[in-house]
């Protein structure tokens, strides 16, 4: 959940590179891939997954 006042804030602190997401980043998958992800969501080790829209191949 976002409150108002720092989401500004975070996002000018993401924006200029100031914010190492990388290691907040578990996995990343494409989406043909929701269905197996979302059945690890309540797995511990699993923070945050990245779903990339299309296959690399398909840009």
């Amino acid at each position: 959940m976002a409150i108002n006042s720092t989401f500004q804030q975070a996002r000018d602190l993401l924006a200029a590179g100031r914010i190492a997401v990388r290691p907040l980043i578990t996995q990343i998958a494409v989406l043909e891939d929701v269905a197996r992800i979302l059945g690890r969501a309540k797995t511990p080790t699993e923070l945050k997954t990245l779903v990339r829209p299309a296959s690399p191949d398909l840009g």
